[in-house]
């Protein structure tokens, strides 16, 4: 039995009987007060709604109400009237007007836009670029020319401003014309834009209000929460201004609910709208809600401390077997289960104990027994040596002699003995790659005095991997296969090549020839083949093939690539190491 699935289970009985008893009126209570928090905290925030949009409406009527005497000063100032009256006049005027004209912007310059026009239309002086709804010609009797002109007292008038280039912009354009006497000699306008108007808001840091700002018309001056794009207030929005006084009401527009407060602004004609989201007064009022879930979970934790106090001397025996059963389970058969309880737990561990002490002798006996076997197994592959080469090599050295041959005799005896000798050396199971190719060198000798150069090998092994350790007899088996198979059916020369490399931490060696080659269905069943003649035929093969998976597991072995009519590529994959390791 798993621990973790034991302690989930047996915990969470326990704990169910215990918190279902001793939890259910705390979380009762929680839960009420949660509701009464909520409520209370969404009426503390409606209140503070409702202030903040009238503060705000407040500050902006005054800002607007400073703007509007400071146009009603200029508008009587003599070197305005000077200015406008004159065809051609000093740059010492024009100097004192600017000066004049940035100190009513009081330093808001880069969001104010100043424009004199005089009665012809003619602009005298524009701290920015001309709107085209200016063009005095085109719109004397339309938009601010016609409110202007109607009234004799300096307006608020809400509007858009199209620049040269098609940009638009909204604002608030303080103007009122300039009269001296009975006549209109010009047009003094102070277009306070949309960012001007959300710097003069202040903001509130406990609540993320958004603002919106409307003329008597509802239409949009500035606009951060209603539907974007439009240059009017939506219709559920419009009764609370229709009234004097603050309004507040929750809507739900277009998606999501907003909690709305509208503020109508006295002597401009102007109301401006508060909005806060109930997802975001959630967020921001969950102080209570917090508090409350924080002592309930104190409640909660000192329970779960008390029932894990209880259950834990019961549970500790239980959870020591359970222990050393995962242990155990991941080989260690040393394992041993230490309980001094004098009770029921006390006997189970002991009987636990007295049963891993047998299969701990059970599994050393079959393991020796096996490892045996794997050892017979491993030599006895390791032995076979293909008859019919004994013979041939036998008949050549015979013929040699008859033809007096004797330099050849001995080159090929000496060979001879090497092959041999690495065939019954079973002292090391891997030996130097070196080794092994000298094994090779001799049988490929042995065969080109036996076939006169009717084929050529090239080898292509690096230097620094004939130090890695390789099975014993591994490669010249796969060599021989190549000679027998492959270049002795060949029409023709025959090439043999025979390279090593190394790849993601592994050993590789590829012989390839171009031999006629072998089909795809002959690969497939050339490893699955059980009768004694398909052994016989391929067991040099089968044998490196099955020794290299004995050693070093499914993995590795020998891969055959070929097509008939091109050639075949074994190649042998082993780990690479440098070091002899008994694999026994």
């Amino acid at each position: 039995m798993h621990t973790r699935t034991f302690k989930s289970g047996l915990y969470r009985r326990l704990l169910l009987y215990f918190l279902a008893i001793s939890l259910v009126p705390v979380i009762l209570l929680g839960s009420l007060a949660i509701i009464t928090a909520n409520r209370l905290a969404v009426e503390r925030i409606r209140t503070s709604l409702v202030q903040l949009t009238e503060t705000a409406a407040r500050i902006v009527q005054s800002e607007l109400i400073k703007y509007r005497n400071s146009i009603d000063l200029f508008c009587g100032d003599e070197q305005l009237h000077e200015l406008l009256e004159s065809e051609y006049f000093s740059g010492d005027l024009v100097t004192q007007i600017n000066q004049k004209v940035y100190l009513i912007m009081a330093g808001h310059a880069n969001t104010m836009s100043f424009y004199i026009i005089d009665s012809s239309g003619r602009f005298i002086l524009a701290t920015s670029y001309e709107p085209l709804e200016y063009n005095y010609t085109r719109y004397r009797n339309w938009g601010i020319f016609r409110a202007l002109n109607q009234n004799d007292t300096t307006i608020f008038y809400p509007e858009r401003y199209t620049g040269p280039f098609g940009r638009e912009d909204t604002g608030i354009t303080v103007g009122s014309k300039v009269v001296k006497g009975d006549k209109t000699i010009g047009y003094v306008m102070l277009n306070i834009r949309r960012r001007t108007i959300e710097e003069i808001i202040p903001p509130y840091r406990d609540m993320r209000v958004s603002y919106a700002l409307s003329d008597s018309n509802f239409f949009l001056v500035l606009n951060q929460f209603m539907t974007p794009n439009s240059p009017f207030v939506p219709e559920p929005y419009r009764p609370l201004v229709r009234l004097p006084g603050p309004k507040d009401d929750t809507r739900e527009y277009p998606d999501e609910k907003h909690l709305i407060a509208g503020y109508t602004l006295p002597e401009t004609g102007l109301s401006l709208y508060g909005e806060v989201s109930t997802a975001l007064m959630a967020k921001n009022s969950s102080y209570l809600t917090s508090t409350v879930i924080g002592v309930m979970m104190l409640f909660v934790l000192l329970c779960i401390f008390i029932a894990h106090k209880i259950a834990k001397r019961i549970l500790e025996p239980i959870r020591t077997i359970c222990d050393s059963m995962e242990i155990i389970k991941e080989g260690n058969l040393h394992e041993r289960v230490r309980i001094s309880t004098q009770d029921e737990f006390e006997i189970m561990a002991d009987g636990f104990n007295r049963m891993i002490e047998q299969l701990d002798t059970q599994f050393r006996t079959g393991m020796e027994r096996q490892n045996r076997l794997r050892l017979a197994e491993i030599k006895n592959l390791q032995a076979q040596i293909a008859p019919h080469f004994l013979y041939n090599t036998l008949e050549s050295i015979k013929w040699l002699a008859k033809l007096g041959m004797n330099s050849e005799i001995q080159t090929i005896v000496e060979k001879l003995g090497i092959l041999l000798k690495s065939g019954m050396n079973f002292k090391n199971d891997l030996i130097p790659l070196r080794d092994e190719m000298r094994v090779v060198d001799s049988y490929i000798g042995i065969q080109q005095i036996r076939r006169e150069d009717q084929f050529t090998v090239k080898k292509d092994v690096p230097e620094n991997l004939l130090d890695c350790m390789v099975p014993n007899l591994v490669i010249q088996p796969i060599v021989e296969n190549a000679m027998v198979h492959g270049l002795e059916e060949k029409v023709g020369a025959g090439i043999m090549i025979i390279r090593a490399f190394e790849t993601g931490g592994d050993l590789c060696v590829e012989i390839s020839d171009n031999g006629p080659g072998m089909s795809r269905e002959k690969i497939e069943t050339l490893f699955n083949r059980q009768n004694q003649e398909g052994e016989r035929e391929s067991i040099g093969l089968i044998n490196v093939d099955r020794r290299i998976k004995l050693d070093f597991g499914p993995d590795y072995g020998v891969f055959i690539r070929s097509k008939e009519g091109e050639g075949t590529v074994v190649t042998i994959t082993m780990p690479f190491q440098h070091e002899a390791v008994n694999h026994v």
